[in-house]
């Protein structure tokens, strides 16, 4: 029989680093004429977090020029009102001279 050692278990799984994270906070704001909602602590980090903007491939002054990939999210984003960073891409190749 296994000892109890009084907790009820449900933590005992979860990493440390989990157990003391903040509960995510959200709110509503205008964005490009649009409310939408977000999460707090993410708002004003798309470009920040987004591959495509350290990718040699967005051209966002040439259409013809710019990735057909991010032609197609921004045309999804715009339909819907959405901000979507892309964390991840199978074409990615970063700028040269960036920090």
């Amino acid at each position: 029989m296994e000892k109890h050692d009084g907790s009820n278990g449900i933590l005992d799984f979860v990493p440390d680093n989990l157990k003391k994270q903040k509960i995510n906070k959200y709110e509503k704001y205008i964005h490009h004429g649009g409310e939408v909602w977000v999460r707090s602590d993410l708002k004003g980090t798309h470009r920040e977090n987004c591959l495509c903007w350290s990718c040699e491939r967005l051209n966002i002054k040439d259409v013809k020029k710019n990735c057909k990939i991010a032609k197609a999210l921004f045309k999804i984003c715009v339909k819907f009102d959405l901000v979507t960073p892309v964390f991840e891409c199978p074409i990615f190749k970063e700028k040269k001279g960036l920090i």
